[in-house]
């Protein structure tokens, strides 16, 4: 949570608000995060997948694709694996021109993660409601 709402993790009650907009997502578009299961023990570890960024408005017509795992599911190729198969979705099923992904500056781990994606970072800009900038990561279809 260092680099996601302030570094403040959510409440039972905000996870479970953000839980209902990840359905309301699905429902008003037809895709949106999954859950990140692990193959062995069937643990859920995070989510990731393909979402309109509605918490960033200037930006909400574009298509993110992004990842947030638990700390001890780093490290294993998970956010790698989901946002590859995300893209892919987004770009090739969904026939997206591009998917964006919105990446803190200092956060080196999603960075490197949307590196090993082929995303370029296309510009920097502000935060709707941070007082810091994001990097913004392209994808496009190729």
């Amino acid at each position: 949570m260092t680099f996601l709402n302030g570094g403040i993790p959510l409440t039972q009650g905000e996870s479970g608000y953000v839980a209902d907009r990840v359905q309301q997502h699905w429902d008003a578009y037809g895709f949106g995060l999954w859950a990140v299961v692990e193959k062995d023990g069937g643990r859920m570890v995070g989510f990731a997948g393909i979402c309109h960024p509605l918490w960033f408005p200037a930006r909400a017509h574009t298509v993110e694709v992004g990842w947030r795992l638990r700390r001890d599911a780093w490290g294993r190729g998970y956010a790698t694996e989901a946002g590859r198969e995300a893209l892919r979705v987004g770009l090739e099923e969904r026939g997206l021109r591009e998917s964006a992904a919105f990446i803190h500056p200092d956060n080196h781990r999603s960075a490197a993660v949307a590196a090993r994606l082929e995303m370029q970072v296309a510009e920097r800009v502000q935060h709707p409601e941070r007082p810091h900038t994001l990097d913004v990561y392209l994808a496009t279809r190729g």
